[in-house]
């Protein structure tokens, strides 16, 4: 989830696992101030690596939190689940601007 207080801050991107279709109740399990995938790009990319991991890869960003990262792991529809984050080299193809909004 992507949010903006206004013009003279920057983008937080909030990270949940919740089943597909289903309204997001829980805290975050992690959130990420200020991140970039490029000098023109703000956001993240998200990858499922296999059924039960997502990676959360940023070129930048301004603070992590929690930065501990034994709490980016989930209990959801019977399965054990964890965000990985990785700084990665910029993402030359992504978009300038925000992320865009996704339906």
């Amino acid at each position: 989830m992507q949010t903006n207080a206004g013009a003279t801050t920057t983008y937080s991107y909030a990270i949940h696992l919740v089943p597909a279709g289903e309204p997001i109740d829980a805290p975050a399990m992690v959130t990420i101030t200020g991140a970039q995938r490029s000098r023109t790009a703000y956001g993240v990319n998200l990858e499922w690596t296999d059924a039960r991991t997502v990676v959360v890869n940023y070129w930048k960003a301004d603070s992590i939190h929690p930065e501990n990262a034994q709490l980016r792991h989930a209990h959801l529809a019977g399965m054990n689940l964890r965000v990985v984050l990785e700084s990665a080299p910029p993402d030359h193809h992504a978009p300038p601007g925000p992320m865009p909004p996704r339906h």
